[in-house]
């Protein structure tokens, strides 16, 4: 995913940006949307798409030919396929697990077949739920492949960039009116999303490639005219909101506005992003969250599980009486904390990165001790 991209070459922009996207994404599933300025810019609108128009931003176009094919795709399935299967197998044994020892009912452990083997194959989302974020990982490789594939026969066109974004953009427009008309199968359901995505990859190498240099309006500017166009939209779409559920490619309103509005979101936390690039675009918390988006997208479900668990213990033997158990077992999205205490909810988004981001770094500290310990086998020591 993003740190796949992130590890080639090192942008502060872009590293805030990713870590932004992933904070978006985590505080979005806590229940926690205060400091993601939802209100203004609805995170359903523009999140999802700025995850791949920061994958398109890393995309080199001049590296498309068929001799990279094979290369490129076996790189992609190491990267992002291989690794989906082989946690999506662990979160079935854990769902099976879960539901024996706690009686967790939302983690479908009665489906096991059907959710390891068939489903990622089909709608490809809402697999055992501990991995239910994961759906974007099987999603930006269908975006990727398709993006490598539609650029072949292409990739010795002299304006190759404008044609295929005005593709991507009919694409996009297509996908939207097709979710919304056409019968919903599981088919219908996964080939819009990826179709839809498909633009905002495009918009981030397009970016990277003609619009960067040019991004030197001045934030006042720059500000005034997003939020403008912003408000805008907020008026033509006050009676449906800016909802646009791309996992489940469902969109509260027409193509344009629906691009629009995840252009917007983009192009404010772009800037912000590259204010804050500034100050702590190096720092080490940041780069850390921007090189384990993966891991955290995977992951972090599983953190708000265990600390209901734990929630669920310190209830008990402090005598709250608070934990819903019946709500945890049936809910997927359920929280301990009450209404009047729902900022608490905050303590989700910090275990939803403590765990990927504790687990990795364990990881990476034993692989670097065992390296270490080859080196000093290999010399004699």
């Amino acid at each position: 995913m993003a740190e796949l991209e992130m590890q080639r070459k090192r942008n502060p922009e872009f590293t805030v940006l990713s870590a932004l996207a992933m904070a978006f994404t985590v505080m979005g599933h806590a229940g926690v949307v205060f400091g993601t300025l939802d209100w203004l810019f609805p995170y359903d609108s523009f999140h999802m798409p700025m995850f791949v128009f920061i994958s398109g931003y890393f995309f080199n176009p001049l590296k498309v030919s068929i001799g990279n094919t094979k290369n490129y795709f076996a790189k992609q399935l190491r990267r992002l396929v291989i690794p989906f299967f082989i946690w999506n197998l662990v979160y079935g044994l854990i769902a099976l697990l879960f539901n024996s020892r706690f009686g967790i009912e939302w983690c479908h452990a009665n489906e096991f077949w059907s959710r390891f083997l068939i489903r990622p194959f089909t709608i490809g989302n809402s697999f055992f739920e501990f991995n239910a974020p994961s759906w974007f990982i099987l999603m930006l490789f269908e975006v990727k492949a398709l993006n490598w594939l539609f650029r072949l026969p292409l990739r010795k066109l002299r304006h190759r960039e404008p044609v295929i974004t005005l593709f991507y953009l009919l694409l996009a427009c297509a996908a939207v009116l097709c979710s919304q008309r056409l019968p919903r199968t599981d088919l219908l359901i996964a080939a819009t999303r990826t179709f839809y995505m498909l633009f905002w990859l495009q918009a981030g190498t397009v970016y990277k490639l003609f619009l960067e240099k040019r991004d030197t309006l001045p934030s006042a500017a720059y500000f005034g005219i997003v939020l403008t166009i912003q408000a805008i939209l907020w008026l033509l779409c006050r009676t449906k909101g800016m909802i646009a559920g791309v996992w489940n490619s469902e969109f509260a309103n027409g193509p344009i506005l629906t691009i629009l509005a995840a252009g917007t979101g983009i192009a404010f936390f772009l800037r912000i992003s590259k204010i804050l690039a500034r100050s702590i675009g190096n720092h080490r918390l940041v780069v850390h969250i921007s090189t384990h988006t993966f891991s955290i997208m995977m992951h972090h479900i599983m953190g708000f599980t265990l600390l209901n668990l734990l929630l669920r213990k310190i209830d008990s033997v402090v005598g709250w009486n608070i934990f819903d158990l019946q709500a945890f077992r049936t809910n997927l999205w359920y929280r301990y904390f009450p209404q009047e205490l729902s900022n608490l909810n905050f303590l989700y988004v910090v275990v939803g990165f403590l765990l990927p981001l504790g687990c990795c770094m364990l990881w990476e500290f034993l692989r670097s001790k065992r390296a270490s310990r080859g080196n000093s086998l290999s010399r004699g020591e």
